[in-house]
């Protein structure tokens, strides 16, 4: 039997491992991670791998007291998202943003490190392409983050197996009145979601408004049906407008969707 801890230790320092990778270079970046994007990193291997990096850290820390505070800056933004207590979405961009200030601190300081001549300017010139690098990174990303179709659009690229990257192409296509890409798209969501014993709630709603797009009441009150079973705030579609889940218009639709049904 393995010590209290230690499977949250081996699957956090995975998560680790793909986030320190991102840090080095920004690279597979995705709206959605998830266990596609460990997929190669051997839990083993990322586990001595963070604790490597942990106590070289903690040594220069003890050396250095500048190392020490970025140290300590970039542990103290990353743990609290680092699922001591779990978290709806285990892995994110956004995690890393205050991380990055003891990361960032920590490059001053090794240029700061190098004495004045060859080296000193060798080093400035390496930081300037590396941030001349990230600048095209982040211009070719704001492509991405144009509109909703062509985020999740990439993020299914980058994660095929994502179930919110497939609904969010669905409500997507809807939104552009195309009900019948939106439908197979929904279709492909609910298909991950039972794969991954997961609950397609958000599947089957968006099923129900492809349909009634569709003109095809009895499908649609079907998916409804379905839906409601799994989550009875759809029986009360007001609810799902107080829980920023759906606009007044799509709850009006699951109203008629529901009345249209009683016709069967």
């Amino acid at each position: 039997i393995a010590p209290p801890g230690i499977d949250w230790l081996l699957v956090q320092s995975r998560i680790w491992s793909a986030e320190f990778l991102r840090i080095v270079w920004p690279s597979q970046l995705c709206a959605d991670y998830g266990p596609y994007h460990l997929r190669t990193i051997a839990p083993v291997g990322a586990l001595i791998g963070v604790l490597t990096l942990g106590v070289l850290m903690a040594i220069l820390s003890v050396q250095n007291r500048k190392i020490a505070l970025a140290s300590a800056l970039f542990w103290a933004a990353l743990l609290p998202v680092s699922n001591l207590i779990p978290i709806y979405c285990p892995m994110a961009d956004r995690y890393l943003y205050l991380p990055l200030v003891g990361v960032a601190l920590l490059l001053a300081l090794a240029l700061a490190a190098l004495r004045p001549g060859p080296a000193r300017a060798m080093g400035f010139v390496a930081a300037l392409a590396v941030v001349a690098a990230l600048v095209a990174v982040t211009v070719r990303r704001q492509s991405v983050w144009k509109d909703t179709s062509s985020l999740w659009r990439a993020t299914a690229q980058e994660n095929p197996t994502s179930y919110n990257a497939w609904l969010g192409q669905g409500y997507a296509c809807l939104d552009r009145g195309d009900p019948a890409a939106a439908l197979l798209h929904f279709q492909h969501a609910c298909a991950l979601a039972q794969q991954q014993s997961a609950e397609p709630v958000c599947g089957f709603a968006g099923l129900a408004l492809a349909f009634d797009a569709l003109h095809q009441p009895q499908q649609a009150a079907e998916a409804l049906a379905l839906a409601t079973k799994l989550d009875s705030r759809y029986a009360r579609p007001d609810t799902l407008v107080r829980a920023l889940v759906f606009t007044d218009y799509e709850t009006q639709r699951f109203t008629l969707i529901r009345l249209r049904a009683r016709q069967f």
